[in-house]
C-alpha cells in the first residue's frame, strides 16, 4: 500500500496461502492457530488469542483495499464469525475479553491482546461491503465501550483492563494502552458522530462519585 511495489504484493499474497496451506488457518471453520513447531511444521500451538484474528483479518481486509479482489473480504468471514464466538460469546454478555480473563488467569501483557483485535476490527468495518458484518462490528464494539466507560473508569479515566470481570479502575500504563485502543477502534467505526457524548453519559456516574 505505501510503495505500491508489485513484488512486495506479491509476497504478501505468498504468505497468506502459505499460512493456509500450513494449516495455521482453517478457511472452512474459521480456526487460527498461534503458531508450529519449527522442527516439523506440523506440531500447532493451539493457544487461542484474540490478536491472532485482529491481525489476520485485519490483513485480509488491507489485501482487499490493495488488489480490490472481494475474495479476500469473503474469506474473512468464517474467521470472524469464529472470533466472536470465541472472544465475545454470550458468557461475557458479548463483550471482547480473552479466554483466560475469566479466571484471572491472564498475565498483564494478555489482556492487551485485545488492543491488536479491536484494531483490525475497525479496518474491517471500514473495507467490508457485508453490512451484517458491519452492525456484528459495531455492536461488540459498542457494547465493550459501554462495560467500559459503565464500570471499569475513574473520574481521570483510569481504565482497567479487563472488561469483564474487573470492578474497578486500575492506574497501569497496559491497562490504559488496550481501553485507549477500544475508544479508538469506536472512533474508526462511527467517525466520532455522538461518540463523545454517548460515552460521557455513561461514564456520568463515576462523575457523581460511584466509582473510586
Amino acid at each position: 500500500m505505501i510503495t505500491k511495489d508489485p513484488e512486495t504484493l506479491e509476497k504478501a499474497k505468498c504468505i497468506l496461502e502459505w499460512v493456509i496451506s500450513s494449516g495455521l488457518a482453517n478457511p472452512k471453520t474459521g480456526l487460527l492457530m498461534d503458531g508450529m513447531s519449527i522442527k516439523n511444521c506440523t506440531d500447532f500451538t493451539t493457544y487461542q488469542w484474540s490478536y491472532n484474528y485482529g491481525q489476520w483479518l485485519g490483513s485480509l481486509a488491507w489485501m482487499h483495499r490493495a488488489t480490490g479482489d472481494q475474495k479476500y473480504l469473503d474469506m474473512a468471514t468464517p474467521y470472524f464469525d469464529y472470533s466472536q464466538r470465541t472472544f465475545a460469546a454470550s458468557n461475557t454478555s458479548g463483550i471482547i475479553s480473552e479466554l483466560c480473563e475469566h479466571n484471572a488467569a491472564c498475565s498483564r501483557d494478555q489482556k492487551g491482546f485485545k488492543a491488536v483485535y479491536v484494531r483490525n476490527l475497525a479496518y474491517l468495518h471500514r473495507e467490508t461491503n457485508n453490512s451484517t458484518m458491519k452492525q456484528a462490528i459495531e455492536k461488540v464494539i459498542d457494547t465493550t465501550v459501554q462495560a467500559m466507560a459503565t464500570r471499569l473508569c475513574d473520574k481521570d479515566w483510569n481504565c482497567a483492563g479487563n472488561w469483564t470481570t474487573d470492578t474497578h479502575p486500575i492506574k497501569f500504563v497496559r491497562a490504559q494502552h488496550v481501553s485507549a485502543a477500544l475508544l479508538v477502534a469506536a472512533v474508526g467505526i462511527h467517525g466520532g458522530n455522538g461518540l463523545d457524548t454517548n460515552i460521557r453519559d455513561e461514564h456520568a456516574h463515576v462523575k457523581a462519585g460511584k466509582a473510586m
